[in-house]
């Protein structure tokens, strides 16, 4: 009952969070400010993905570049997740073979993309 009360978090909350990342890479490597981790990317990645902010999608994805986050397997799961859900199969794929840590988790994510694409003969 609690998950249909649930509501996929609004445009503002997203922009919110946007800027809040956007503003905490632009600080200095001394420590001003807050820095995101990957657990900040997953959710914001997730929301985006959620009420289909493709652009805000895609400039997180250079952000999780930027640090490194890519490499994660919850982060590139995530990433797969969006781009698989916006039928872009080539992206979900490039995130897919930049993972280090293939696992069961990546490969799932993965097949569900291109069943969801309907792409059963690359599944």
């Amino acid at each position: 009952m609690l998950f249909h009360i649930a509501r996929p978090p609004s445009p503002f909350v997203i922009d919110k969070a946007h800027r809040d990342v956007c503003s905490s890479s632009q600080t200095s490597a001394g420590g001003e400010g807050y820095q995101p981790d990957k657990y900040t990317f997953v959710r914001i990645v997730k929301a985006c993905t959620s009420i289909g902010a493709l652009d805000q999608g895609k400039q997180m994805r250079c952000f999780i570049l930027e640090g490194g986050y890519e490499l994660d397997v919850y982060v590139g799961s995530t990433l797969i997740d969006m781009y698989c859900k916006w039928h872009r199969l080539k992206d979900a794929l490039t995130v897919w073979e930049i993972v280090l840590q293939s696992n069961i988790t990546i490969w799932d994510v993965m097949l569900f993309g291109y069943a969801l694409c309907r792409d059963f003969k690359e599944a």
